[in-house]
């Protein structure tokens, strides 16, 4: 299908009308391919954008993900970066962001599950979690409250797991 170059490590995948888009770990770039013909489409390798895992959410022709420490916001036909928001805390992890009517939902490295308003991209909310019951997180050492799995919505609620092995409930 398609080989990325050596010195990238592939990670998160998303499938939208018949394009793969993938994220490398720590060289700093995403991909996009053809999903018939393997063919590269595009690439961008700017603003610190890489990943651990996470795949990224697509709505409206748009990608939205998290990385490092920052949320981003792509044109997902062009890789074009719309938003680039610099966020307090480390976002090295392997959550998709979980799009609501109102609120763009993740988890974080040490600070639990965090929740930005969708058209100011200002903190809304956070859930703190315990201490995580193994260190998965690179980087991060006791005290860490690690979500390192994608919240989905059931309902009213937004379920989620944490790396301190509880699974949480947040009434939306």
């Amino acid at each position: 299908f398609a080989r990325l170059p050596q010195e990238d490590f592939g990670e998160g995948i998303t499938l939208l009308d018949g394009k793969l888009y993938q994220l490398t770990w720590q060289s700093n770039k995403a991909y996009v391919y053809d999903l018939k013909t393997g063919k590269k489409l595009w690439s961008a390798s700017n603003h610190g954008l890489r990943n651990r895992g996470a795949s990224a959410a697509i709505h409206n022709g748009l990608l939205y993900l998290i990385s490092n420490k920052a949320f981003f916001i792509m044109e997902a036909r062009t890789g074009r970066i719309i938003v680039r928001k610099t966020l307090p805390y480390s976002v090295d992890v392997t959550s998709t962001p979980l799009l609501t009517d109102k609120e763009i939902i993740f988890g974080t490295a040490k600070e639990g599950l965090v929740a930005l308003d969708n058209q100011t991209l200002e903190e809304k909310w956070k859930c703190p979690v315990g201490d995580a019951l193994i260190y998965t997180s690179p980087y991060s050492r006791p005290v860490s409250g690690t979500i390192e799995t994608t919240p989905v919505l059931a309902g009213k609620m937004i379920a989620v797991g944490a790396s301190d092995g509880t699974i949480y409930g947040v009434d939306k």
